[in-house]
């Protein structure tokens, strides 16, 4: 659920949502240097997503708010466990061989278990489920650590994206 609200969040703040004010009033209120920057960082994301075969323009604003949604949500879980003294919930069976961060990714993963786009939904600013969950981890520093990833592997890129 945390990462669907910092998803929401961050459409205030993606490619469409900066263009608007607190009111709803369609205002260029970020300085140049600002603009210039999220650019910069938002083609980082265009590219990437690109390169799988999506339409990197027509998803920015989803990407850019699960990649943001994920790592508040990320953020938020090491703050829980630093406040319980490093300790998570007790694994369940068969999971006690996973560290409390591997679980939070493997949890996290369940919310895209579906069938993904309808064929021929071109125009779906959504990428495919197993994208978004792929990208998402791709370009989280903290899941190749969790998972001992190699750097440079196809899921511990050197490269990775983050506008914030």
């Amino acid at each position: 659920m945390g990462a669907t609200i910092g998803h929401e969040v961050m459409h205030g703040f993606d490619n469409q949502g900066r263009s608007f004010d607190a009111f709803g009033n369609v205002v260029d209120w970020w300085d140049n240097a600002t603009s210039a920057k999220f650019t910069d960082k938002a083609n980082c994301y265009v590219d990437q997503y690109t390169a799988q075969g999506i339409d990197g323009m027509l998803t920015l604003g989803e990407n850019i708010a699960d990649n943001v949604g994920f790592k508040l949500t990320y953020g938020a879980y090491k703050r829980l466990l630093k406040r319980r003294g490093g300790s998570a919930e007790p694994a369940l069976p068969t999971f006690e061989k996973y560290s409390p961060e591997q679980m939070f990714f493997i949890a996290s993963s369940h919310e895209w278990c579906n069938n993904g786009l309808n064929e021929g939904d071109i125009n779906d600013p959504h990428p495919p489920p197993d994208t978004r969950l792929r990208m998402i981890a791709r370009n989280s520093k903290h899941f190749g650590k969790a998972f001992n990833c190699e750097k440079t592997s196809p899921m511990n890129p050197e490269k990775k994206c983050s506008i914030w």
